[in-house]
């Protein structure tokens, strides 16, 4: 970021970008160069994270503008796996932040990453470890998911009162 634009409240950059058309609009809009304009809309949003002091307008902004070009290119998984973490971990935005995920998800059936991520944000940010251990069961089904996410999935099933789902899962991995 320039010095000027350091200078400038997070409020009015966020203003600035709050006229940002809907996703469906702007694919009309662009003409066919769809990923170029989400590229840029994406380092928009890396700039914007990284001024030192946000505000929640400016959160909300990144969401708007990473839901919007993720409508431009709905396979633009580091957009949603990074907005998504953000939003979860400093802004607490839990509600934008899984409402990004599963729409990374629904574009993105095999990355497992994202039910991962939903899998932290119900345990850790909403208490749910119910709908945790479910994101976590299916990451630990899809390709290149880490070893040690059908264990998390036992252990979730146990913590939300289910122990015979964590055995049933466990038998079935077996």
């Amino acid at each position: 970021l320039s010095i000027m634009e350091r200078e400038r409240p997070a409020s009015a950059r966020a203003a600035e970008l709050s006229y940002l058309p809907k996703g469906e609009y702007l694919k009309v809009a662009v003409l066919g160069y769809r990923q170029m304009v989400a590229d840029l809309l994406w380092l928009k949003v890396v700039q914007h994270f990284g001024v030192r002091e946000q505000t929640t307008e400016g959160y909300l902004w990144a969401y708007k503008a990473t839901d919007t070009l993720t409508d431009l290119d709905p396979k633009f998984v580091y957009g949603y796996q990074a907005t998504g973490t953000v939003l979860a971990v400093s802004a607490k935005q839990i509600q934008e932040s899984v409402a990004l995920l599963v729409k990374a998800m629904h574009h993105n059936p095999d990355a497992w990453i994202f039910p991962f991520l939903l899998g932290y944000d119900y345990y850790f940010e909403l208490h749910d470890p119910a709908t945790a251990g479910r994101y976590f069961r299916i990451a630990s089904t899809l390709p290149g998911s880490p070893k040690y996410l059908p264990h998390l999935t036992a252990k979730m099933s146990v913590m939300a009162g289910t122990p015979g789902a964590a055995l049933q899962f466990l038998q079935r991995l077996y």
